[in-house]
């Protein structure tokens, strides 16, 4: 009808009228609030234009927006010509292992890029096993954000191996994945040999008593001081609880750590307690 065909031309002006205040304000500013903005992957590809060569923003956050794997890939594509953008926000907006693979490739050439999040976004052992391979060589970042994917002991263990080559993150967050005990000890491993990390995130991960004892004794024997540490959700009992307990009472240089919603029993959250009262 001539009223429907009305309102379609009046939402696709007002869209278009969206899309290029969003790309001036990409061009145009040194930081950018993106979210939540329902792009999807058309906005996307048509907002990706605005980070290549772009030597103004130095911040952006574009999460929540549907972008998909092909908005992933054409924005990943743009970045590579960026060496201004440092801090990119792209949660939630299921990128995928096509996504992340791409992203890779931003973080395996010339990037200005320091602080990087993919939170939520069905990034699997494939999408991790690219991430991984471009950190080992990456000297610019400094915090990633991989938390809330579907990260299995693959993706666990190419990220360990990673943190043994790579001398520059600072903090990485693995919270709500998969990796389970082979994981966290496969990532213990890692650690162990690292000695730049200073915060990890990996609650929700069932890494058990098995990948925390492993996780323990590496944070030990490291030569890196870890000063933020999450284990929350990982069905953690008294046992890896009293080990914890004694590598904090030799301290352990924590400035927050967080077990909560595990299965520490008194004695085990009662050395804790006393342990982290002494440090």
């Amino acid at each position: 009808s001539r009223g429907e065909r009305a309102r379609r031309r009046a939402w696709r002006k007002e869209h278009q009228r969206k899309m290029n205040d969003l790309q001036r304000r990409l061009q145009g500013s040194e930081r950018a609030d993106c979210s939540g903005q329902g792009l999807g992957t058309e906005g996307a590809l048509f907002l990706s234009s605005a980070l290549a060569f772009n030597t103004v923003l130095e911040t952006a956050d574009l999460s929540s927006n549907g972008i998909g794997p092909e908005g992933g890939v054409a924005l990943a594509e743009n970045l590579q010509q960026n060496r201004t953008l440092g801090s990119l926000d792209l949660s939630c907006n299921s990128l995928g292992d096509a996504g992340a693979e791409a992203l890779a490739a931003v973080l395996r050439g010339p990037t200005g890029l320091f602080e990087l999040n993919l939170a939520g976004n069905n990034i699997g052992d494939a999408g991790a096993r690219a991430l991984a391979a471009a950190l080992a060589g990456n000297a610019t970042l400094v915090r990633l954000d991989l938390s809330n994917n579907e990260v299995d002991y693959e993706g666990a263990a190419a990220v360990a191996q990673a943190l043994v080559e790579n001398r520059t993150l600072r903090a990485l967050a693995l919270g709500n994945n998969y990796l389970g005990g082979m994981g966290g000890k496969a990532l213990a491993d890692g650690l162990r040999r690292n000695a730049a990390l200073e915060e990890l995130r990996l609650g929700g991960n069932a890494i058990g008593n098995e990948g925390t004892a492993a996780m323990v004794e590496a944070l030990a024997a490291r030569r890196g001081a870890l000063a933020r540490l999450d284990l929350a959700h990982n069905s953690i009992g008294p046992g890896a609880a009293q080990a914890l307990a004694e590598w904090v009472g030799r301290g352990a240089p924590l400035e927050a750590l967080n077990l909560y919603m595990n299965e520490l029993g008194d004695a085990g959250a009662e050395a804790v307690a006393a342990a982290l009262g002494g440090n």
